[in-house]
């Protein structure tokens, strides 16, 4: 599941695994639920009514059947005696409908019917004021928990069940599910403008991974020799998503070839709704994806979807084939679909690409670990949804890539195969640890323990030196671990010398171990680790000269990031600022020419402008020549102005466009004005350009440009403008008193507002605000919350309210908040993350 979460721990202060949350183990409930005949009438009204036939085995004696009901009205349950009705007694209770079942076992049919007008786990996306046109759909999402809403369901992912599901819907709809096509029930019939349409899933699969979608969606076939390949949209997303969604089959052949097993399902596809509340969601044969995940053709230079699909896709093996038997061993299935996404990039791109790929997945890592660390594997949580973070894709990912490097890929991959041939069945984290070790012949208890249930990472100091007296190069390093004890490293370390290259491996096990060599002369060059097999903070003490070395001979993409940022580390050194020019002008990995752009931000300005300008001019990838436009925001040097208003009207990518804007502002907020007022009106794909261009409105504004936010604020505006402009009035506000209670009117009254983005954004300027006075309507819009999610972002800025930061840092934190979520969610950027 990919999307944007703030986890509900976060606000008890329980992380997973701290000591005080509560153990979850796996629940022996004595019954298996073995299948499942489900028939579903959706009235576009809103109102579901279902009946749900289980065919279970009483693994007990007297174990009754439990399933998960919340906000359900049931009408009968009964056994069914082949055409024979019992009726059953039941109870409901804190979520729990609890069947007792009769003595002559094992196995039951058990028939329930109820009435459902589902706020959570079924949505009925309507057009409203924002998107007039915008036709009636309906989708579903199951996990975490979410199913039990509209449908009585053993919500577990422990529970691995087959399913048929038939479907009464409108006429015109097009009806969407897992499996294959199935045919409908003897005798039963749709209503007048009604039809029925059934799917059947063959394999079992966890209840959580039951889709329905339904709606005007129109097929988009991808040619493949072997499987069907479908992407399913709506009418207004039809013509970008035929351009963007193309290299589906590319993946999907990327993905077997790595996993060495075939696409274990039947067919596949994508249905792409609206107001989907995360970026993706793997659904068995069928994933549900994000509107905003169809990048137009002009976008596509900026970022393509492949990574969301590829994500998506490699779920279907880790995940659904096989799925974490409790959500304390999550990583099984998130981290592996991060890994083979970077795994797809490996085999369609190259090694640069690759480490790209890894370097993202451990920046990301390394930002969410500043601010709390906690065990990837753990069975304390306060809630599943709080495994949902970076700890368990991102962290996980470097994980799996470092076993890959420890045991060597014809282990590992074999490892793998063997692992997923074991499905489909439920998974446990030393489920993976005894395939590896088989095939690996290596023991991996220490590993898995150090890396999975504990928390942090390493911290090492690399320190180098050569001793003229001796002739002596040595190499300290010295580890800090961010949390726990310290970690068992074998850091490969390469030296040229009369250009040979010898290669020795330092076992940094304790907190310092030394590497010294006696050399006739100082080495040309050296690199550590440079297939990134371990997962390290760098930190770098040496010359210049040995780091410029480093960037400019380095074998690997990884060796020349990290000699980068060593040399980032010495902003005020001509030499560094040198070195650092000539790797963003010529390294042939982007993501190296992007990290040295934004390392010469903090180098002297008469030094690194001019060829800081060239870049936004010049580079041909939009990313680096972004980086360029920020690092000039960052050195506040008006010459730069007219290079960055430049770009604002003349790059081709809107990515560049934003960051020119932004950077402009910072460094003439006179010239910015005009330029950012201008692309208010600018079209761009889903208003992007004008949503960023409000938000640096609410940075430089005046109290005078209060309307214009409000105006962009007003129901009948795009939603992408309307979420944009509800953080920056906030921002505007923080800065402004005599806005500030106008402001907070506006903003509250869009805690009504059905667009669960908008009211996000809403709950973050509230919280810059920081005026008690929210606070009464902040747990009232949670109350009614369909997002548990959203309804504890609330809760938790209600209890915020008036302890807040002074103002400058609030604002500091919001403008943050805003650029993060610019970053990773926002319009003109592919979703990530859940």
């Amino acid at each position: 599941l990919v999307g944007l979460l703030v986890p509900a721990a976060a606000v008890a202060g329980l992380r997973p695994g701290d000591p005080a949350a509560p153990l979850r183990e796996v629940v022996a409930t004595g019954v298996d639920v073995l299948d499942l005949d489900l028939r579903v009438a959706l009235d576009p009204a809103g109102k579901v009514q279902g009946e749900a036939t289980y065919h279970i085995r009483q693994l007990r004696p007297g174990a009754p059947l439990v399933l998960d009901a919340v906000g359900l009205t049931l009408t009968a349950t009964e056994r069914m005696d082949g055409a024979t009705a019992v009726p059953l007694a039941t109870t409901l209770a804190e979520g729990k409908l609890t069947v007792p079942l009769p003595a002559d076992g094992p196995d039951y049919h058990i028939r329930l019917r109820w009435l459902a007008e589902p706020r959570r786990g079924m949505l009925f996306v309507r057009p409203d004021a924002d998107a007039p046109k915008r036709p009636l759909h309906v989708w579903t999402q199951g996990e975490t928990k979410e199913a039990r809403y509209w449908l009585p369901a053993p919500d577990d992912p422990a529970e691995r069940l087959t399913w048929t599901v038939h479907v009464t819907a409108p006429e015109a709809w097009t009806v969407l599910g897992n499996g294959v096509p199935a045919p409908a029930p003897r005798g039963v019939k749709a209503l007048a403008g009604f039809k029925l349409t059934s799917h059947r899933l063959d394999q079992p699969a966890p209840i959580y991974l039951l889709s329905i979608a339904a709606g005007p969606f129109v097929p988009i076939v991808h040619p493949h020799p072997t499987h069907k390949l479908t992407t399913w949209a709506l009418p207004d997303h039809v013509r970008d998503a035929k351009v963007s969604y193309a290299a589906t089959p590319a993946i999907m052949d990327a993905l077997e070839q790595v996993t060495g097993l075939p696409y274990p399902w039947g067919p596949y596809g994508h249905v792409i709704v609206e107001d989907f509340w995360h970026g993706g969601m793997e659904n068995v044969t069928l994933s549900t994806l994000t509107h905003r995940a169809v990048p137009d053709a002009k976008t596509m230079q900026d970022w393509d979807p492949d990574g969301l699909i590829a994500r998506e896709l490699a779920h279907q093996w880790f995940g659904n084939w096989r799925t974490c038997q409790s959500w304390a061993d999550l990583w099984l299935n998130e981290a592996f679909a991060s890994y083979f996404d970077a795994l797809v990039v490996e085999k369609r791109f190259g090694q640069d690409k690759f480490a790209e790929e890894l370097d993202g997945l451990r920046a990301s890592y390394l930002g969410e670990s500043a601010e709390y660390e906690r065990p990837i594997v753990t069975d304390r949580m306060a809630d599943p949804d709080d495994l949902f973070d970076r700890h368990t894709y991102n962290k996980g990912a470097l994980v799996v890539h470092m076993l890959r490097r420890q045991v060597g890929d014809a282990a590992f991959f074999a490892g793998i195969k063997a692992y997923l041939q074991q499905g489909p069945t439920g998974a446990e984290t030393d489920d993976l640890r005894r395939a590896l070790e088989k095939t690996s012949h290596q023991s991996l208890r220490t590993f898995f323990a150090r890396w999975l249930r504990e928390p942090g990472h390493p911290v090492v100091t690399a320190a180098v030196s050569w001793s003229v007296a001796d002739s002596r190069w040595s190499l300290k390093l010295t580890q800090k671990p961010s949390a726990g004890q310290p970690f068992a490293l074998r850091i490969p370390v390469h030296v040229w010398q009369g250009g040979k290259e010898t290669v020795h491996t330092v076992a940094l096990s304790g907190p310092e171990a030394t590497l010294t060599l006696p050399l006739p002369a100082r080495p040309e060059r050296f690199e550590l680790d440079p297939q990134l097999s371990q997962l390290v903070e760098w930190k770098w003490e040496a010359e210049v000269a040995d780091l410029a070395a480093m960037r400019d001979g380095g074998s690997t993409a990884e060796v020349r990031l990290q000699a980068v940022r060593g040399l980032g580390a010495k902003p005020a050194d001509a030499a560094a600022v040198t070195a650092l020019l000539r790797a963003a002008k010529d390294d042939k990995a982007s993501h190296v020419r992007t990290a040295a752009a934004q390392a010469l931000a903090a180098s002297p300005r008469s030094l690194s402008e001019s060829g800081l300008l060239a870049l936004l001019q010049l580079d041909p990838e939009p990313k680096v020549r972004a980086a360029a436009a920020t690092s000039l925001g960052d050195q506040r040097n008006p010459a730069s102005a007219a290079g960055l208003q430049q770009a604002v009207q003349q790059d081709r990518s809107d990515a560049v466009v934003r960051a020119a804007l932004s950077a402009l502002a910072k460094v003439d907020r006179t010239k910015a004005l005009p330029v950012v007022l201008a692309t208010l009106n600018r079209p761009s794909f889903r208003h992007n350009l004008a949503g960023h261009a409000l938000g640096v409105l609410g940075q430089l504004g005046t109290a005078a440009d209060a309307p214009r936010l409000q105006a962009a604020l007003a129901a009948g505006q795009p939603k992408e403008r309307r979420e944009a402009a509800a953080t920056a009035l906030a921002t505007l506000a923080v800065r402004n008193e005599s806005i500030r209670e106008s402001a907070r009117l506006a903003l509250e009254a869009l805690l009504h507002e059905p667009n669960v983005r908008l009211r996000q954004g809403v709950v973050r300027g509230l919280t810059a605000l920081s005026d008690p006075a929210s606070r009464g309507p902040l747990l009232a819009a949670a109350g009614r919350e369909v997002s548990s999610r959203t309804a504890e972002q609330m809760r938790q800025a209600a209890d915020g309210l008036g302890k807040a930061l002074p103002a400058e840092a609030r604002i500091k934190k919001l403008e943050e908040a805003v650029e993060k979520l610019q970053q990773l969610h926002g319009p003109g950027t592919a979703p990530v993350g859940k």
